[in-house]
This record gives structure tokens, sequence and C-alpha cells, in this order.
């Protein structure tokens, strides 16, 4: 029993640590957006609670009340944490809106609870937690805990009831399904956590731990073998408020994004059999929208288009990789001959593909992309 204790312990702390680590990491990534903000404040409340979960059957708030500061206050803000930093990350939230600081209130308040209460006398601080750790059901930190309890589980609900119309999407059912395990998980972990201090039960407490702290595994492993894990759930996020924007009219900033997504994003310009008919069902209208798009919105005819990206894309390729041959560069990117690639890169450029090759400026200009 003591051994089971002692591991589940040491399992639960690591996933504190791991927690951290992923925290760190949001904030050291290339390029951070609002989803990592949300992200790394997520991670960070993850490992002050799992620290919590190690701490609490091990009696040591105790005799160091300090040592769970903040441990509530996580607790509240982790839910709605959560819920907006998946949103972010699957592409229904693209910015931190202030409307969201409501959701974050009641953390506030139990923030300030936690403040006063840690300014009170030590023997009272070690009594109220003794109380509650040996008797929850009498003790007055019972509704504040069976609150945290309900906050966190409205939000796990909320996000996984809006995870589970995707669990058969054949685009992104992968992702999907790995999303709704984790939360089911996360469900099962504030249960058995919640069950354990009820029953004054400290392996059930450290089980419920346990289970966070495996989540934990699973987030970095994810993040580290399947860096592109989020990138086709946002995809496919987009294209259905794509479609069904495009079902009350044409929305041209909409048509614009998408026609960016398909052509940087997907590169569909690297097809040499691409036409217009096979782009604008690509993009969910007609061969005559998109025309009338390309034209009124874009000043360009399609061939104009779709060249001009095989363009841009040839001039990347003739700076960043010297060693492939000019000819190959041109079927690479999209073109179905060599006669046709040099009169639209001469058109585009002013110079053949050698020329900008050997130019000094293009390099430059190259970099700055």
């Amino acid at each position: 029993m003591q051994a089971g204790i002692l591991f589940l312990t040491f399992y639960t702390l690591f996933g504190s640590f791991l927690s951290l680590l992923l925290a760190i990491l949001q904030i050291t990534a290339g390029k951070r957006g609002s989803a990592n903000i949300l992200r790394f404040i997520h991670f960070i409340c993850s490992a002050v609670i799992l620290l919590g979960i190690g701490l609490i059957p091990n009696a040591i708030p105790v005799d160091f009340p300090l040592s769970i500061f903040l441990f509530p206050t996580c607790c509240f803000l982790l839910g709605p944490l959560y819920f907006f930093s998946i949103n972010a990350l699957t592409g229904r939230v693209n910015s931190i809106k202030k409307t969201y600081f409501m959701h974050l209130i009641p953390a506030f308040l139990m923030f300030i609870c936690e403040v006063v209460f840690q300014l009170q006398d030590s023997e009272l601080k070690r009594n109220f937690i003794t109380g509650f750790l040996t008797d929850p059901l009498q003790s007055a930190f019972t509704p504040l805990f069976i609150l945290a309890i309900l906050h966190l589980s409205f939000y796990l609900i909320l996000l996984m009831t809006n995870m589970l119309p995707f669990w058969a999407n054949r685009e992104i059912h992968k992702e999907a399904r790995i999303i709704i395990i984790r939360l089911f998980f996360s469900i099962a972990e504030v249960a058995v956590f919640s069950l354990g201090i009820f029953l004054t039960n400290s392996l059930l407490m450290l089980l419920g731990g346990s289970i966070s702290a495996t989540i934990q595994i699973s987030i970095l492993i994810t993040q580290d073998y399947y860096p592109s894990f989020f990138f086709a759930f946002r995809k496919e996020m987009r294209k259905k408020s794509y479609e069904r924007s495009i079902l009350h009219g044409l929305n041209t900033e909409l048509v614009k994004n998408r026609l960016e997504e398909l052509m940087s994003d997907e590169q569909v310009y690297k097809d040499m059999d691409l036409n217009l008919h096979t782009l604008a069902e690509k993009m969910s209208i007609s061969s005559h929208q998109l025309s009338e798009f390309l034209n009124d919105q874009m000043h360009v005819n399609f061939r104009k288009c779709v060249n001009g990206y095989r363009v841009r894309a040839a001039e990347r390729l003739l700076i960043n990789n010297p060693s492939m041959s000019i000819s190959a560069i041109c079927y690479e990117v999209g073109f179905n001959s060599k006669s046709t690639f040099y009169a639209f890169f001469k058109e585009q450029t002013g110079l053949t593909p050698q020329s900008y090759r050997l130019d000094d400026t293009a390099s430059l200009k190259i970099t700055k992309q």
C-alpha cells in the first residue's frame, strides 16, 4: 500500500514537472499567438494542480499551508483555459476577446479568498486544512471544493459536446478522437480525485493525479512527434466556416482567405491539370463566381492568378535550391512547359530564371519573405 502511494506520488509530481515543461515550450515557440498564451497559462495551472494532488494525500499542506497556495484558484482557472485554448488551437477562436475574462471571475474571487486565508494565523490554517482532509463533509471548505469541481466539469463537458460531432469526420477523425479521449480521462480524473477527497482515500486521490499525469505525457508525445496535430483540425474548421458563410451569399473576404489557404498552405497550384472548375469546386463556389471574383477583386484572370503563385514558388526554389535544375523547378511548381514558364517568369520578374538565380537583389528579396 505504502509502495503504491509512493509510486503514484512520484508519478503525479512528474506530471507536474511535465506540465511546467509544456508551459515553457509554449512561450519558446517560434511563432506565439493567442493559443500559445492560453496554453501557457493552462499548463501552469495544470502544474500547480498536479503539485497539490501530489502533496495533499501525503498531508504536506497541514504543516506547510503555503504549499497549496493557488491550488483552488487554478482549479477555477483550468476549465475556461482548457476550453478556450482548445478552441484557439482548432480555429474556433482567433484572438483573446475581453468578454472571455468574465469566465475568469470565479478564479479571481477564489484568489482573493486564498490570499485572505494565507494571511491568517498558522495554527488556524492548519486546523482548517486538517479538518478538510480528515472530515471533508463537515468542513467549511467543502462548498468551495464542490463549486470548483462543478465549474471545471462544466467546461470539460461543454468542450466534449463541441468535439463529439467531429468523431466520425473523415478528414480529422484521428485528431478529434484523441481530444475527446483526453477530455474523457480529464473528467475521470476530476471524479476519481473528488471521490478520494470525500472518502479520505489517499490512493484514489493519487490515482486521479496519475490520470492527469498520463494526459500530460500524451500531450508531450503528440507535440513532439505530431507537430501538425492541430493543422488539419484548423483547416477543416476554416473550410466548414467558409462553406456555411458561402450559403448566405458570396463573402469576398472569406473567398480571398480560402484562395490563399489553398494556394499557400495546400499548394494546389502545383497540380498541372488545375483549372477554373476544379479550383472553384475546392472553394465551394461556382466557376462563374470564382472568375468574377478574380477579375473584380484581384484584377487578374484564372491563368495569371495561378501562374503568379507558381512564379513566386519558383523564385524561392531558384535561390534556396541552387543545385536544382531550372527544368526541374519548372515542373515542380506546376508549369507543364518550359516555354510557358520562361515567358511568364520574365513577364513577372523582368528576368530569365537563370538571371534571377544570379541576381543578388533576388536573394535579398527571398530572405525578407
